[in-house]
């Protein structure tokens, strides 16, 4: 199935995408699937594909941030990074190496064809490849701890001026509602962050972030106990984009669809057909 934007989507410059970052939470017990959700494919594409090929079109540096618990991690975390290589292999992103939160010990070796380091563009690197989007891996420091948790490791890590919050399982992200959410969040330097509101309620997981503000806000919300990322984002000063606004992008809300569970991906398969 071809999603306008997505399998073929128009990137922004090169200038605009260097000061975007995305982090994708992908991870969890997983346990209404089989498997992990963002390796789940549909229509042959795996969804974890789809949300960073969505995420590439606009930012320069995905953050992926891996939170799987210990009986699995092994097994699933291989899984994911033999899919980053495809697509590296593919042309589509660069990566860099898998960084392990401060509070544990190294990891394992990288598999073979997982570069150390991507290190700084150097002459014997075309031109293409230096304007892929770098993938970045690390993992979460607090297995099980939500999106909440997730988002304080993967946005702490992160240097750029903004970022965007997504999922591993959104199959229909739209890269110019994307692109509207940091072109919002650049025009209101006094916002940390630019949420979508459908339905009445915030979607903080497909959002626009100041990551140093953010994280440091998040982490705080964390260590009092907090574990509902919509009643963090009462930590920061929000922008609540209506749906009138992001409907003009985004008609049919495909941005904010999930696939939880097996009812959940029968339903958008019949759709997609």
């Amino acid at each position: 199935m071809r999603i306008p934007g997505v399998n073929d989507p128009e990137r922004v410059s090169e200038e605009a995408r260097s000061g975007v970052a995305a982090v994708v939470l992908a991870g969890g017990r997983s346990r209404r699937m089989a498997q992990p959700k963002a390796l789940l494919e549909i229509s042959g594409q795996a969804l974890l594909e789809r949300v960073l090929l969505a995420a590439g079109s606009v930012a320069g540096e995905i953050v992926l941030v891996l939170g799987f618990p210990e009986t699995s991690r092994t097994a699933e975390r291989a899984a994911l990074l033999e899919l980053l290589d495809s697509l590296t292999n593919a042309g589509r992103f660069r990566q860099q190496r898998m960084e392990a939160p401060p509070a544990r010990g190294p990891l394992p070796p990288a598999p073979a064809g997982f570069p150390e380091s991507s290190g700084p563009p150097t002459p014997e690197r075309s031109a293409a490849s230096v304007l892929l989007p770098v993938v970045r891996v690390i993992e979460d420091e607090i297995v099980g701890g939500g999106p909440l948790a997730g988002l304080v490791r993967g946005l702490g890590s992160i240097h750029r001026p903004i970022a965007l919050a997504l999922p591993c399982d959104a199959p229909t992200l739209v890269p110019g509602l994307l692109r509207y959410l940091v072109r919002e969040l650049e025009n209101r330097p006094g916002v940390d962050a630019i949420v979508p509101i459908r339905g009445g309620r915030a979607e903080p997981m497909v959002a626009a972030y100041r990551p140093e503000r953010t994280a440091a806000a998040f982490a705080a919300a964390f260590a009092s106990g907090e574990r509902a990322l919509h009643r963090a984002l009462a930590r920061l000063a929000v922008h609540e984009l209506g749906e009138k606004q992001w409907r003009r992008l985004d008609p049919e809300g495909a941005s904010f669809v999930n696939l939880n569970d097996s009812d959940d991906v029968r339903s958008f398969t019949g759709l997609a057909t």
